[in-house]
């Protein structure tokens, strides 16, 4: 913490008059409103906005380090971002720290106590890049990996439309992110992973399995269960011997998936278990097998692997996995959602024209629904005379919607006599099979595939059974005329879901393939083609009710897709997941998506790999899609199971963790970064005019995170202030050992709980407590040696007295050190 000496503080509205406040109460109402309106006014106040043009000119016009060094606005502007404003007459230490390699264990950056000098060093990158990253749009992050041994990652060499042309394999490598999204390293290559699917789950061509089973002579024989992916969605399952001989194989197979991406369904039967016959070789005969389908596991391949781009979902939405329709039914449904249904038709009347002809007229048909299920059929002229009246047909419909039966008869062929107003008559025919034809309703909803893109699809409700108020609704995409697939759905006596699933016409049951005759919920797939993938969707039949009139609600459908929109940051953890994290579409939070998982290639031979050039990587000789390809991580399949084998003995079925603290990429420059720390830096000033036991707790909760254990607490005195204060330490104890001083502190704050706000927030009220109760608490009072500190100077010496080092930065790294020019 330091103060900004180029700057008249702005008076910031919201936070004016919190001094007169006691400070617990002040922080109080920091909490509730937040930092967002008051930080926002700090960055709009022409203070801030004219500081910030003057380090933004520099960094446009000055051509070299120097040079910019030389601009006193410029860099007072970078200091004060990084809470080192008070050491801006430092030159001799500002030229060392900015321009010696900040991870050389010699730097004057790595001597200084105060890590915000090697932060500073670090974000700048002045030793490696000049200025060139403080004009850059890209943001760089490094990590490495513990891949061992045969074990690599994969980069894609790409052409100059950002198509893969071929593959290097590394162990470690320095990433940025490219103006286009995709995670890049520094020569170029693009870094290769497994996408996620709609369900969170990796998604892989190809899966296995493999078992013993005893062949046609009563051998053990191990076999291999394989299938493969196909373009349409559909998979090829192959059984083959150890030695490659094929035992059994079908084409084009239907697979469906649960929610944590295990096979459900194999052509619609349950995948735990399906009996097939093996043909063994060399006229062996056959035997039949029962296979458990659920244990087949993802194998991957190289044609897996995609280009990991960050930038896939920003201003789309997330991968649709569940569909929620609210639609209101009645068991008294008739035609077009009404329980009337009226046509008209030209009929010959019982009178001619002056020619002699028959003379005709249009009619209209009526059918009005009764509530014990038959139907009034009446036939009135234009006048409204009613020519026929039949009360209460019998009519049975077929599953497209048209009539099958009329009172037991072909309703094909109905003859009807018409009296007409002047008592005469006349025998008609009526088609109703033409003129009645009870179609379906529509509601539309918009599904998300995996690449973020939006379709309108239609779900088409019709009545299939009239008697037991049975349904059925179809998912078609109606702009390419694509039919999903339909699901039957029937209702209990109180107008709820009893079930779906199929409907049998002979039994007029409704079931899942594994005869499960009240679910709720039924699966959908759908191939997408190209980099939409695959979905399983989940449609949800728990809104839907048979009660009332109807009504689709559209308002009300749900899907779990979330709108997007930029994306702010990035990050790859220890188990290689990228994921990224954007902004909501509503304006309010964010959302994190996990989007690539990187994958390990092992190669059964070194002989595989070839130096490329005089770079770290090598170029693979062969097929490598013959070597082993692992997701990196923990031994769990993609179903989130720990796998065993036939010893009960844990598979690693990933590759291993990355090495390293993970990393997070911020999607912004770094010009924009140092931005926001300098805003951030006068607004904590701000909160400091008021009471600097606010600007204290403020500062603490801004930067708490960023201290995973005591040794940096201690060099941090600003932080270490606080947990003093709660922890009740005497002055006297930085004149202990560091031990001494390492135990006491460790004692007065849980660095395990760090990560928790509530723990924080807790925190940070105790230390404005404790200071009340010291009697500096209220008004703009200031701590004797948080004005040292604040200042740049040293904590109270063993008497309580204060000493303020007017140069400050002496006094924080020490008087051994040279820092002079």
């Amino acid at each position: 913490m330091s103060s900004a000496s180029n700057i008249n503080l702005p008076t910031v509205p919201g936070l004016s008059g919190l001094g007169n406040l006691p400070v617990n109460a002040a922080w109080q109402i920091i909490n509730k409103k937040g930092e967002a309106a008051e930080t926002a006014a700090v960055a709009a106040s022409q203070q801030v906005k004219t500081a910030k043009l003057a380090f933004d000119n520099a960094v446009k016009n000055d051509t070299t380090v120097n040079q910019f060094m030389k601009d006193t606005n410029a860099l007072n502007y970078l200091l004060t971002a990084y809470g080192l404003g008070s050491a801006a007459s430092q030159m001799g230490v500002i030229k060392k720290v900015l321009t010696q390699d900040p991870n050389a264990k010699t730097s004057l950056a790595n001597q200084l106590a105060d890590p915000r000098w090697k932060q500073l060093a670090q974000d700048t990158d002045f030793f490696d890049n000049g200025l060139s990253k403080l004009k850059s749009s890209n943001v760089t992050d490094t990590f490495t990996t513990t891949t061992s041994g045969k074990n690599y990652l994969q980069v894609f060499q790409l052409d100059s439309t950002g198509n893969p042309t071929g593959s290097l394999y590394a162990n470690s490598f320095n990433l940025s992110v490219s103006s286009t999204g995709t995670l890049t390293t520094s020569e170029g290559y693009a870094l290769a992973g497994i996408p996620y699917d709609n369900r969170g789950q990796l998604t892989a061509s190809t899966l296995n399995a493999s078992q013993t089973v005893t062949d046609s002579k009563g051998l053990q024989e191990t076999i291999t269960q394989n299938l493969t992916q196909n373009s349409d969605g559909t998979y090829n399952w192959e059984i083959n011997d150890a030695n490659g001989h094929a035992l059994y194989s079908q084409d084009n197979v239907a697979v469906t998936f649960d929610a944590n991406g295990n096979i459900q369904t194999v052509n619609g039967t349950s995948a735990s278990s399906q009996n097939i016959t093996l043909k063994w070789p060399g006229n062996s005969g056959t035997t039949t097998q029962n296979f458990d389908m659920t244990q087949l596991t993802n194998s991957y391949q190289s044609s897996d692997l995609q280009v990991v781009n960050v930038n896939s979902l920003a201003n789309k939405s997330t991968p649709t996995q569940n569909i929620t329709p609210f639609v209101s039914l009645s068991a008294s449904q008739g035609v077009d959602g009404t329980t009337s249904y009226s046509t008209t038709n030209l009929v010959n009347t019982d009178t001619t024209n002056s020619d002699g002809s028959t003379a005709q007229t249009v009619v209209k048909q009526t059918f009005t629904k009764n509530g014990d299920g038959t139907w009034d059929w009446k036939i009135t002229d234009p006048s409204g005379n009613i020519l026929s009246d039949q009360p209460n047909a019998a009519l049975t419909f077929n599953t497209d919607g048209s009539i099958n039966t009329i009172n037991g008869g072909d309703p094909s062929n109905q003859n009807v006599t018409l009296t007409w107003p002047d008592s005469g008559t006349t025998t008609q025919n009526f088609n109703l099979t033409s003129t009645f034809n009870r179609s379906d309703f529509s509601q539309s909803v918009s599904v998300v595939d995996n690449s973020g893109t939006a379709h309108t699809l239609q779900l088409n409700y019709s009545k299939i059974n009239d008697a037991n108020d049975q349904w059925r609704v179809t998912v078609v995409d109606p702009s390419f005329n694509i039919n999903y697939g339909s699901v039957a759905f029937g209702f209990d006596s109180n107008g709820n879901i009893s079930g779906v699933g199929t409907y049998d016409a002979n039994t007029g049951k409704i079931s899942q393939s594994d005869g499960q005759s009240n679910a709720t919920i039924q699966q959908l797939n759908i191939n997408w083609g190209g980099a939409g993938g695959i979905s399983n969707l989940n449609l949800n039949f728990n809104n839907i009710t048979s009660s009332g009139s109807v009504s689709t609600q559209i308002q009300k459908t749900q899907t779990d897709s979330v709108a997007l929109g930029a994306r702010k940051a990035v990050n790859v953890d220890n188990n290689g997941v990228v994921s990224a994290t954007y902004a909501n579409a509503s304006g309010t939070g964010t959302t994190t998506v996990n989007l690539y998982r990187l994958a390990v290639n092992n190669f059964s031979s070194s002989g595989n790999l070839t130096k490329f050039g005089s770079t770290n990587y090598f170029s693979a000789n062969g097929n490598t899609s013959k070597d082993t390809i692992l997701p990196t991580g923990s031994p769990i399949n993609t179903g989130g199971n720990i796998v065993y084998d036939s010893n009960n003995k844990q598979v690693n079925a990933f590759g291993g963790a990355l090495s390293g603290t993970p990393k997070t990429t911020s999607t912004v420059t770094t010009l924009q970064t140092i931005d926001n720390k300098y805003v951030q830096d006068i607004y904590q000033e701000v909160l400091g005019q008021q009471n600097q036991n606010l600007r204290y707790a403020q500062y603490f909760k801004d930067n708490i995170g960023t201290i995973k254990n005591v040794d940096q607490l201690l060099s941090n005195q600003a932080m270490a202030l606080v947990v003093q204060t709660v922890g009740g330490l005497p002055n006297g104890i930085y004149s202990q050992s560091l031990t001494a001083q390492e135990n006491a502190f460790s004692k007065a704050i849980n660095f395990k709980k760090l990560s928790d706000p509530n723990y924080v927030n807790n925190y940070i009220n105790q230390f404005l407590a404790v200071s009340v109760a010291n009697g500096t608490g209220g008004g703009s009072t200031t701590l004797g040696w948080q004005a040292s500190l604040l200042g740049g100077g040293s904590g109270p010496d063993d008497s309580g007295n204060y000493s303020v080092d007017t140069s400050g930065l002496q006094s924080l790294i020490g008087s051994s050190l040279n820092t002079t020019a």
